[in-house]
């Protein structure tokens, strides 16, 4: 069963997700791929991170927080539920559910 209590650390570079009882159980690059012609998230965390360097001309790198601050609420908003997602499920798995998530973005 998943902790009742997560704290979420949204850094300008990287941003974690602690879970009760459990420790960090997500760090992620706070960054987003975002393509232009279907408009539409690619990509967020590590993927993104990856990919960040071997761009199209369609694709965008998006940081939604800089300095401290969110400055895109909709990017930040689908990040920070990929994020949640993905800790939930690392959490299942350490569990032993080994269960697999299907990425969502929220588009």
């Amino acid at each position: 069963m998943p902790a009742k209590d997560i704290g979420i650390d949204l850094g300008t570079r990287n941003s974690l997700v602690f879970s009760t009882g459990r420790g960090i159980v997500l760090r992620e690059p706070s960054v987003v791929i975002y393509d232009k012609d279907t408009e539409k998230i690619r990509a967020i965390g590590e993927e993104a991170r990856q990919m960040a360097g071997h761009l199209s001309s369609n694709m965008e790198v998006i940081w939604p927080i800089r300095r401290g601050v969110i400055v895109d609420y909709n990017v930040m908003e689908k990040m920070l539920k990929y994020f949640i997602s993905q800790a939930m499920v690392n959490f299942s798995e350490t569990e032993g559910q080994h269960q697999r998530a299907k990425r969502h973005y929220g588009n």
